[in-house]
């Protein structure tokens, strides 16, 4: 933490200190991985250590290191992940002690290389789509270090959850450890005790506490905030959604969750070492403001997969991809196939299909069996193929040499316009662009002799 020298992107960028900025969406909880490297300059054949943070990028070591192969000062490291973005604006806020550099697809859109703010949240409006490969770059001098990276659709409106009344425990120690000191009512685990005791009966440093209520809830994504000093814990039922019961000066975490309807039970848990003693925790809603939203007591569809296919028919195959939706989000069900496998959702800008194994359904025996044989699907001379589970290059021409159009999901269907000379490569249409992929990473959900198509470039 030696660094405070003054940086500026030259993009749309906000510089805010010590201020909570909008942060979080659902990927935000995606699989870093992440690489270190003895030297501050990424350098070396193969990284000193490697890992996994599978619960989004929000790391703090003190006056440690990543690992014991890992020297504490003087070290640098790489964090990647690929995320999945519905198209919209997203503010990124990122902070570091020491330098980061952010790469969004490979270009470097924020950086305080050699001017490291270690105490300042540095935010950036990004308008994204499709798949996104995020890649953050790190650099740790000396004293303290820690990373910490989250972004939020600029078009999700957050609605405050009342949670009642919530069931407190103290306890005189720091691992949660019965007897109880004081078990009582409260309205909210957010509190600021300063350097004081909690309760007469408590010390003031080294204790910890817990609260729960059951509360019911609404099919959807909930937005999830801890702050505290020093460590934290959120479990929705049994499940740990946040977990970061550690020594911190005031950390905030965020997470978002989907939560499918009914009683659920919110756990939260507390650890106080020394010093100030601090929490603060709420509950938020996320509502996209491009989608509408179903009335109470309607059937509803709420989205269990990270992305689900919306398609022109009630089936996985030979079928048309009209849009991609996330895990969380909540649509309006306007009917079902005869073997209720299939619901047909209405996504405020295209109605489709999706596959009952992937949502949640609510209120959902009245809507109408919709006939099959009716559904508009894919003509039969149409050919449709499928993107393997990489990041597949979408080019303006049947090349490696011709220049990049962007990146396809995983998994994405593809119609097939045509196709080069030897069929190594097939002309597509994706996201309304024409282009081309290579041949070798696609499959085709039924047999297709690819040398009847049109040669087309």
């Amino acid at each position: 933490m030696r660094r405070f020298k003054f940086f500026v992107a030259a993009v749309a960028l906000m510089v805010l200190s010590a201020a909570v900025v909008p942060t979080a969406s659902a990927q935000n909880t995606a699989t870093w991985k992440a690489q270190f490297y003895n030297n501050l300059f990424l350098s070396g054949f193969n990284p000193a250590f490697e890992t996994t943070y599978t619960n989004g990028l929000n790391v703090d070591w003190g006056a440690g290191s990543p690992d014991a192969s890992i020297q504490a000062d003087n070290f640098s490291a790489r964090f990647s992940t690929d995320v999945f973005f519905n198209a919209s604006t997203y503010r990124f806020s990122i902070r570091a002690d020491d330098e980061f550099q952010l790469r969004i697809n490979d270009n470097i859109v924020l950086s305080t290389m050699n001017a490291g703010q270690p105490s300042t949240v540095l935010t950036i409006d990004l308008n994204l789509s499709g798949a996104t490969k995020l890649q953050v770059d790190y650099r740790e001098r000396t004293g303290g270090a820690s990373i910490s990276l989250t972004w939020a659709d600029l078009n999700v409106v957050e609605q405050p959850v009342p949670t009642g009344t919530w069931l407190a425990e103290y306890f005189p120690n720091t691992s949660l450890a019965q007897p109880a000191a004081a078990i009582l009512n409260e309205s909210s685990p957010t509190h600021n005790w300063g350097f004081s005791a909690p309760l007469p009966n408590m010390p003031a440093e080294y204790w910890t506490a817990r609260w729960r209520t059951s509360q019911v809830f609404a099919g959807g994504t909930y937005r999830f905030r801890a702050k505290a000093d020093d460590g934290v814990r959120v479990f929705v039922d049994s499940v740990a959604i946040i977990d970061r019961f550690v020594e911190s000066p005031g950390a905030e975490h965020i997470v978002d969750y989907a939560i499918g309807a009914g009683t659920h039970v919110i756990t939260v848990e507390y650890l106080e070492l020394y010093n100030n003693a601090f929490i603060e925790f709420s509950i938020t809603q996320l509502t996209s403001t491009g989608s509408p939203q179903p009335p109470a007591g309607s059937p509803t569809a709420t989205v269990r997969a990270f992305v689900l296919n919306v398609r022109s028919a009630p089936s996985a195959v030979n079928t048309l991809v009209l849009k991609k939706i996330k895990l969380g989000e909540t649509y309006p069900v306007v009917g079902r196939n005869a073997a209720g496998t299939w619901f047909k959702i209405n996504t405020g800008d295209v109605q489709g299909w999706v596959s009952g194994g992937w949502v949640i359904t609510a209120n959902v025996s009245g809507v109408p069996v919709l006939s099959e044989s009716t559904e508009s699907g894919v003509p039969s001379s149409t050919v449709l193929v499928e993107t393997v589970g990489v990041r597949l290059n979408f080019r303006a021409g049947p090349s490696t040499d011709a220049a990049s159009l962007g990146l396809i999901a995983p998994f994405s269907t593809l119609k097939v316009l045509g196709r080069n000379a030897d069929a190594s490569w097939l002309q597509v249409e994706y996201a309304g662009q024409v282009g081309w992929v290579a041949f070798a990473f696609v499959t085709a959900s039924t047999p297709v002799n690819f040398f009847t198509l049109p040669v087309t470039g």
